[in-house]
């Protein structure tokens, strides 16, 4: 890669979002989503300086992604990650602000969307019903 181009990525994350906007606006027609925090901004970026410097993907490839794109039924959902639940026995463990938080899952399955002070938002406080009581407690590191 070219020493130019690695310097330029590799300075990315170090920027401010005012510099962040400032390289978008050198590289897109458009400016970015008022939502599009700064983590994401970078390895777009990144991605956009080497496509300008290396060249994108070949048409035969981009035309190979829009015929699977228009193949995937919108309706139907995506295998893997999505929808997943918590079982019974399993344990989550969380340091936040150095106390270790552990949470174990006593009834059937509990959705995944739930936020951790939702849980627990104290050391020693138990679930909400209807997921039904579970421990939680604090050690310090």
């Amino acid at each position: 890669m070219n020493t130019a181009v690695s310097d330029q990525i590799a300075a990315l994350p170090a920027m401010s979002k005012a510099q962040l906007l400032a390289i978008w606006a050198k590289n897109f027609r458009e400016a970015p989503p008022s939502s599009l925090r700064k983590d994401l901004m970078v390895p777009i970026l990144a991605y956009r300086i080497q496509e300008r410097e290396y060249g994108g993907l070949a048409n035969t490839t981009r035309k190979k992604l829009r015929e699977i794109a228009k193949s995937i039924d919108p309706g139907k959902q995506a295998q893997g990650r999505g929808t997943s639940s918590l079982h019974r026995g399993t344990r989550l463990v969380r340091s936040w602000k150095g106390e270790v938080h552990e949470v174990q899952v006593l009834n059937a399955a509990i959705p995944i969307a739930a936020s951790h002070s939702a849980i627990c938002p104290r050391s020693r406080e138990r679930l909400p019903e209807p997921v039904g009581p579970a421990p939680c407690s604090s050690e310090r590191r």
